[in-house]
C-alpha cells in the first residue's frame, strides 16, 4: 500500500494535547470558539468558513419546514460536500505540515492549527448529523419509506433479501484476513468496510501456533462500490418501500465468509484520502495520457480522516490507526449510518410529491415560431437564468449550428458536462459534418477527468480539434462562438455564461448566459479562443475581461472607481453576488470602500474570509448566503459609478486561483431591460428572509429575521420570470409584434 505523509518528528502539532491546539488557535486572534474572532482580526478562516457553508447545508436538513425527502437529500448533500473538502483541503493542510510551511491562507494561520480547527468543527457537527439522520428516518417510517435492518423484515422480505445476497452479493464479495500470510490490505477512499475480530478455531494447528495472540485476526469485507447501497423491497401502498443497508445483510451471512473463524466483534469503517493529483504538465508529452495514468492513483493518497463505529474495539482501532499512521483528531466516531452520501439513492427511487418541493418545469423564452436560433439571436441578445429558463435555447443553438451548411466553424470551451450532453452531440455532429470544430476540454476539472478524457477522445474521433488549454492555467471561462456565412458578409454568435454547458445541473444551479449576435463581442471571443489555442499575448478587449491578465486588475479598478465618485450626497454602491470571497487584495480594497462611505452588499453562497460590520473597517459592509432549493452559482457584479451603472457577469469568483491560476471570463450587461431584470433578481435575494443568513462580525451566520411577510428569492424568482414570460406571450400573439426576452413585464421594465 502507499504509505500516508510521514509525519515531522518531535513535538507534532497535530498530535499535541488539547490546551497546546487551544494556544495555537488563540495564537491566530481566535477564541476557543472559532467562529469569535478577537479585535483586530480581519480574516476569517478560509477552510473554517467553508465548514460553516456546509453547517448551513446541514441546516436545511434539519429545518422541520422542508419535506422529508429534501431533507434527506441535503444530508446526503452535506456528506458529499465534507467527502471532498476531506479529499482536497484537509489533505492540502497535511501536506503543509508536511512540507514545513508555516502560514497560508487568507488569515495567514499556521496549517497545524487550521487541521485542529477542521476537526473541532466538524466533531462538533457530527452529533448534529447523526439526530438529524435519526429524525429524518423515523419521520420517513410514518409515511411509508422505511429503513431496516434484515432483522426488521418479515418473512417474505427476508426470503427476498436472502436471494438477493446469494445471487448478486455474494459473487462480488472478497473476504481478507490480515495473518502473517496476509498482509494489511489497503482500504481504498471513500468505500465502507465491515471490520472483524477473529478467533481462528480451525482444527489441527500446532500447539506453538495455538496461543491466543496468534489465533486472534482482523478480517475485513469490502461493501462492493457495483451494487447499490440499499436494497429495495417494495411494500403495499403506492410510493411505499422497505430499503435494506447492504453491509446489514452482509453481516449476517459473515460466519460463512470467515468459516472456521469465531466473531468476537464487527463494526464499520471508512477511510477519506488524499485525491488531488500533482501533475507535470510541462513534462507531460500526452497531458490526457498522463493524467489518465494519475486518476489510477487517486484511492490510494495519504489518509486524511478515518471514520469507525462508535462501538470499535479498542485493539481493532489501534491497528487500523497504527496502519494508517493517523493522528486521534482525525478519527470520527459515528453510531449511526455511515456514508451518508448514498442516500441520494432512496431520494431517487422514492416518486412522493408530498415528500418532495413541488415540481417546476424551466421556462422557455418567447420567439416566435419556427424562427432559427440565429434569426433570434439578431433580434437583440437574449439573456437566460437557468434554472428559471430552460437549458434549451444553448442546447438549440450547438445542434442547429451542427446542421446549418452556413455555419463555418464552432469553438467552445467545455469545464463539466452531463452524462448525456446534448452540447456534446451537437459537437459531434457538426465535426463529422465537416465544420471547423474547435473544443477546449480541461481534463483537470476536479473528480470530472475521466468523463472529461472520455468526451475529448470522442470528439477527436469525430473529427474535432481538441486542445487542452494553457500549461499551469486551468481553463474555467464558459464560452461559445459560432462563425456564419451570411448575406451580409461573415457574422459571429456568441453564448458567455457564469455556469457549466451542463444541461442536467442548469436543472439545480442558478446561472446565467447571455446570448447575442454582438460583433464586439464577437470580436473578443474570436481573440479569447485565440489566447486559450495559441498561447498568444491577450489583445485590448472590446468589452470584455480574462483572467489571469487582466480580471484582477480590472476588478480592483472598478471598486477604485466607485471611492472615487462616492460622497456624502451621493454614496457610492457595490452589489457583488459569487461563490465564495477569499482573495486579500480584494477583501482590502473592498474594506477600504467602506471607509469610503461606499455601501456595500455581498451575496456570498460559501467561503467568506471578509469580516463585515466592524466599526472603522467594514461597518459599510454586509454579507449574506443563501441555501435553498437550487444551488446559487451565478457570479453578478454591480457598481453605481456616479449614476452611470455598471453590471457584469462572471465564470470567477474573487478568489486567488480565479484571478490568478485560471482562464475567466467578465463580461458586461448591457441592454437595459436586462440589467433590470438582473437588478431585480439582486434585490429580491437582499430581502430574501427564508433562505438567507447573514454574517456578523464574530463570524456567525444567522436566519434573516422574517418580521415583515416571508419572503423566498427563488421562489419569488420563479414566479418573477414566470409572469415574465406570460407577459411576452401575450405580447407575441399574432396580431401583436415579436418581443424577444427581456422585453415587457412588470418586474424587468
Amino acid at each position: 500500500m502507499t504509505e500516508p505523509y510521514p509525519r515531522p518528528s518531535g513535538a507534532d502539532a497535530l498530535a499535541a494535547p488539547l490546551s497546546q491546539i487551544t494556544a495555537d488557535i488563540a495564537s491566530l486572534g481566535f477564541e476557543r470558539k472559532l467562529t469569535v474572532p478577537k479585535p483586530g482580526v480581519k480574516f476569517f478562516n478560509r477552510e473554517w468558513s467553508w465548514l460553516h457553508f456546509n453547517e448551513r447545508v446541514l441546516e436545511e436538513a434539519e429545518l422541520e419546514d422542508n419535506p422529508l425527502l429534501e431533507r434527506l437529500k441535503f444530508l446526503a448533500i452535506f456528506a458529499s460536500n465534507l467527502d471532498e473538502f476531506f479529499m482536497i483541503r484537509v489533505a492540502g493542510l497535511y501536506r503543509q505540515i508536511e512540507a514545513g510551511i508555516e502560514r497560508s491562507g487568507s488569515d495567514r494561520a499556521p496549517p497545524a492549527a487550521q487541521a485542529a480547527g477542521v476537526a473541532e468543527i466538524v466533531h462538533g457537527l457530527m452529533p448534529r448529523v447523526e439526530r438529524a439522520t435519526t429524525q429524518i428516518v423515523d419521520a420517513l417510517r410514518e409515511k411509508g419509506v422505511r429503513l431496516l435492518g434484515v432483522e426488521e423484515l418479515d418473512s417474505r422480505a427476508k426470503t427476498y433479501v436472502e436471494r438477493y445476497y446469494d445471487e448478486v452479493i455474494y459473487p462480488v464479495l472478497t473476504p481478507t484476513i490480515v495473518g502473517p500470510t496476509h498482509p494489511f490490505p489497503h482500504l481504498a477512499s471513500c468505500t465502507l468496510y465491515l471490520v472483524l475480530r477473529l478467533h481462528d478455531q480451525r482444527p489441527g494447528r500446532n500447539k506453538k501456533s495455538d496461543k491466543k495472540l496468534n489465533r486472534e485476526r482482523l478480517g475485513f469485507i469490502a461493501l462492493p462500490r457495483v451494487l447499490p447501497r440499499f436494497i429495495e423491497v417494495a411494500r403495499e401502498g403506492e410510493g411505499h418501500a422497505d430499503f435494506v443497508p447492504i453491509e446489514s445483510v452482509i453481516s449476517t451471512r459473515a460466519e460463512q465468509l470467515f468459516n472456521g473463524y469465531e466473531i468476537k466483534s464487527m463494526s464499520a469503517v471508512r477511510v477519506t484520502r488524499d485525491a488531488d493529483i500533482a501533475l507535470d504538465e510541462a513534462a507531460a508529452e500526452d497531458l490526457r495520457e498522463a493524467l489518465a495514468r494519475k486518476l489510477l492513483g487517486r484511492r490510494h493518497g495519504a489518509a486524511v480522516r478515518l471514520e469507525h463505529g462508535g462501538r470499535i474495539a479498542s485493539d481493532v482501532l489501534e491497528q487500523i490507526q497504527t496502519e494508517l499512521q493517523s493522528d486521534p483528531q482525525q478519527h470520527y466516531a459515528l453510531d449511526g449510518l455511515m456514508q451518508r452520501t448514498d442516500l441520494m439513492q432512496i431520494y431517487s427511487a422514492i416518486k412522493r410529491a408530498d415528500l418532495k418541493d413541488p415540481p417546476f418545469e424551466p421556462l422557455l423564452p418567447e420567439r416566435a415560431r419556427g424562427t432559427s436560433s440565429f434569426a433570434w439571436l439578431r433580434q437583440g441578445p437574449q439573456l437566460l437564468y437557468h434554472p428559471y429558463h430552460a437549458f434549451d435555447p444553448v442546447a438549440d443553438l450547438v445542434l442547429e449550428a451542427a446542421d446549418d451548411p452556413k455555419v463555418l466553424a464552432i469553438k467552445q470551451t467545455l469545464y463539466r458536462t452531463s452524462g448525456n450532453s446534448p452540447v456534446i452531440r451537437g459537437l459531434t455532429r457538426a465535426a463529422e459534418n465537416g465544420k471547423q470544430v474547435t473544443v477546449v476540454v480541461e481534463l483537470r476539472a476536479r473528480f470530472d477527468e475521466a468523463r472529461n478524457i472520455e468526451w475529448a477522445e470522442r470528439l477527436e474521433q469525430a473529427g474535432a480539434h481538441v486542445v487542452y488549454g494553457l500549461v499551469g492555467l486551468k481553463t474555467h471561462c464558459k464560452a461559445l462562438l459560432i462563425v456564419r456565412r451570411e448575406a451580409e458578409g461573415i457574422r459571429r454568435y456568441v453564448h458567455f455564461g457564469t455556469g457549466n454547458y451542463n444541461d442536467a445541473t442548469a436543472r439545480i444551479y442558478t446561472d446565467f448566459g447571455l446570448m447575442a449576435a454582438d460583433e464586439l463581442l464577437g470580436e473578443d471571443a474570436s481573440a479569447l479562443f485565440n489566447v486559450i489555442t495559441g498561447a498568444t499575448q491577450p489583445p485590448p478587449f472590446n468589452k470584455i475581461e480574462i483572467a489571469p491578465t487582466g480580471l484582477r486588475r480590472r476588478t480592483l479598478h472598478l471598486i477604485a472607481r466607485e471611492i472615487d465618485k462616492s460622497a456624502r450626497r451621493s454614496r457610492g454602491r457595490i452589489i457583488a453576488k459569487m461563490n465564495s470571497l477569499v482573495d486579500r487584495e480584494v477583501i482590502k480594497q473592498l474594506y477600504k470602500a467602506s471607509q469610503a462611505g461606499v455601501s456595500i452588499d455581498l451575496i456570498v453562497r460559501g467561503i467568506c474570509c471578509l469580516r463585515p460590520g466592524v466599526k472603522g473597517l467594514s461597518e459599510n459592509i454586509r454579507v449574506r448566503s443563501i441555501v435553498g432549493r437550487y444551488l446559487e452559482h451565478a457570479r453578478i457584479f454591480y457598481f453605481k459609478n456616479g449614476g452611470q451603472e455598471e453590471l457584469y457577469l462572471a465564470s470567477a469568483d474573487w478568489m486567488p486561483r480565479n484571478l490568478d491560476h485560471r482562464i475567466e471570463l467578465m463580461f458586461p450587461v448591457e441592454d437595459e431591460r436586462h440589467r433590470k431584470f438582473i437588478k431585480n433578481v439582486m434585490e429580491l435575494q437582499l430581502k430574501d428572509n427564508v433562505r438567507a443568513r447573514e454574517l456578523s462580525a464574530d463570524g456567525v451566520y444567522a436566519h434573516v429575521s422574517a418580521k415583515r411577510r416571508k419572503l423566498d428569492s427563488q421562489m419569488a424568482i420563479h414566479e418573477m420570470t414566470r409572469e415574465l414570460v406570460q407577459s411576452k406571450q401575450r405580447q407575441s400573439a399574432p396580431s401583436a409584434r415579436f418581443v424577444p426576452i427581456g422585453r415587457g413585464g412588470n418586474h424587468a421594465g
